[in-house]
């Protein structure tokens, strides 16, 4: 895997684990962000209380979209579950050098 200057986390409801691994990353020094396929209306409370005990405030943090946009900032996609990947691929199938994860 080449270098990778800016990465994008993608969830379906970017409430939960794309909003913990974004924070993380961050946390880490990492250029990140996260969106989601069908996002949902707020961070999972659950979610924010965990980052916070982990010493990371995400509480005010919003679920975002996935755009075409997003896709075309970063050097790395990684989708948190594999029934995504096929959606993700749909929107960076042309971006030459971007490189796809799923976990």
């Amino acid at each position: 895997m080449k270098h990778t200057d800016k990465m994008l986390f993608v969830c379906v409801e970017n409430a939960g684990r794309s909003q913990m691994a974004e924070a993380l990353a961050k946390k880490l020094g990492l250029s990140t962000m996260s969106a989601g396929t069908l996002p949902a209306t707020a961070v999972n409370p659950v979610v924010a209380a965990v980052m916070k005990e982990r010493g990371i405030d995400i509480s005010a943090n919003h679920p975002k979209t996935l755009t075409m946009q997003m896709v075309n900032e970063v050097d790395l996609v990684v989708t948190s579950c594999l029934l995504l990947s096929d959606y993700v691929h749909y929107f960076v199938h042309h971006v030459q050098g971007l490189e796809v994860l799923v976990s």
